[in-house]
Formats: structure tokens, sequence, C-alpha cells
């Protein structure tokens, strides 16, 4: 810095403006580079922070409802349950079929200019949920079917384990629900 300060002082009066103009240029080239790299990292971050807050505000409720209708069908065994069960696990999956949101993420992705290491794990998992769900929406219904299905299946074989503990606990003999030894 010196040295500029010293050639601009002693040059020629004519030279010392365009030696001025070429510093300056200089100058302002090197900060913009400069201040342009960390921007392009803070601003993928900052996509992926207001990504991650709309993303919050409709997937915890989506899954809440899934979880709690999936708790009470589980429980109760009820068809209407287990229709509710799949009609909120339908749309808690559907949400994830998001082309545009699954090309923000990607995008940012592929960038690599997420560094803080929270964010790139939050990154990594969610990317992966999406990447989990680009399929057509039929699909994930035909899955959900199959779900209700093998959960109906499971109930059934868990009420007659049930019944035939219970049996055993009054007669004292193993049976099953028609009363015949096992």
């Amino acid at each position: 810095m010196r040295f500029i300060c010293l050639s601009i002082t002693f040059a020629h009066p004519k030279l010392t403006t365009m030696k001025n103009l070429k510093l300056f240029i200089v100058f302002v080239l090197t900060i913009s580079i400069g201040v342009s790299c960390s921007t392009k990292q803070e601003k993928m971050e900052k996509r992926l922070r207001e990504f991650l807050t709309a993303y919050d505000a409709k997937v915890i409720p989506l899954y809440k409802e899934s979880a709690l209708t999936s708790w009470n069908a589980n429980i109760t065994g009820n068809d209407a349950d287990l229709a509710i069960s799949e009609k909120a696990a339908f749309e808690f999956d559907k949400y994830y079929t998001d082309k545009d949101a699954f090309a923000e993420l990607k995008e940012i992705k592929e960038s690599n200019a997420v560094k803080d290491s929270l964010l790139l794990r939050q990154l990594d998992l969610i990317y992966d949920s999406y990447l989990g769900k680009q399929v057509d929406t039929s699909l994930i219904a035909t899955r959900l079917a199959m779900k209700k299905n093998y959960q109906t299946i499971r109930w059934k074989m868990c009420s007659e384990t049930r019944l035939q503990t219970l049996n055993f606990r009054q007669h004292g003999k193993p049976t099953n629900s028609s009363g015949r030894w096992l």
C-alpha cells in the first residue's frame, strides 16, 4: 500500500489520474470478487433457511396428523380409523412429490455452497425425503393401500394372539378362538 501511495505522489500529474483510475478499478474488482465468493455461500444458506422455514410450517402439522391417525388406527383397528390414517399418510407423502421444491433443493445441494454443518445435515435429510417420493402419486396411493392391508392383517393376528393368551389364562390350556387345542 505504501508503494502505491508513493508512486502516485511522485508521478507526473497527468499519469497520476490514470494510475489512480487503474488502481481504483483493480481495487473494486478485487473487492467485488471477494464479496461475491462469500455472497454465493450466504445466498444459498439464506435460500435453504427460507426453504426450511416454509417446510417446517407445512410438514410439521401434516406429520403430526399422520402420526396421530396412524396411532389411533393401530390401536382400534376400525376401518374408519384406517381410512382416516390412510388419507393423512397420503397427504403427508404427497407433500414430498413437489417437483419445484425438489428442484430448488437439488440446486442448493449441487452448488456445494452450504458450509454450515447443521444446515448441510438438514439439507441431506430433506433432499433424501424428497428424492424417495419423486414418483407418480398413484404409486404412493397403491403403497399406502398395501400398508393398510398389512395393518388390518396384523391387527387381526394380534387380536387372535390376545384371545389365545386370554383363553390359556382362563382355562389353563392353549386354544384358539374356536376353542380347539393348538
